[in-house]
């Protein structure tokens, strides 16, 4: 059995260019999944239970958003976080947290 794939999903929920509903990716031919079909089907993958829905601070968002953190092994945690009203770039920081944060790990486990 493998590990799983830690995963961290940002979006903002007016995104033009990623919108959260789905549909087509600009003139590729491709078609994206909505982002939480698409998170809840990582977090099933990596043997993740029902995920915890809370309410989180968004810098320069008024509505602030929204994270689900899965119950995961410790190997591969899987979060989603929206930003309320959000547009592509927003998602640049979350919580008061910036980005970076967010995708630093110890891959010493």
């Amino acid at each position: 059995m493998t590990a799983g794939t830690f995963l961290l999903q940002m979006h903002g929920s007016a995104d033009p260019v990623i919108k959260i509903h789905g549909g087509p990716l600009w003139n590729s031919g491709h078609t994206l999944s909505a982002t939480k079909d698409s998170i809840r089907l990582f977090a099933a993958v990596n043997g993740c239970g029902e995920g915890t829905v809370e309410d989180i601070s968004v810098d320069g968002v008024a509505g602030g958003g929204k994270k689900i953190t899965y119950a995961c092994p410790p190997t591969a945690p899987t979060v989603y976080m929206e930003a309320t009203c959000g547009d592509h770039g927003v998602a640049g920081e979350m919580e008061g947290k910036k980005m970076e944060v967010y995708t630093r790990r110890s891959r010493s486990t």
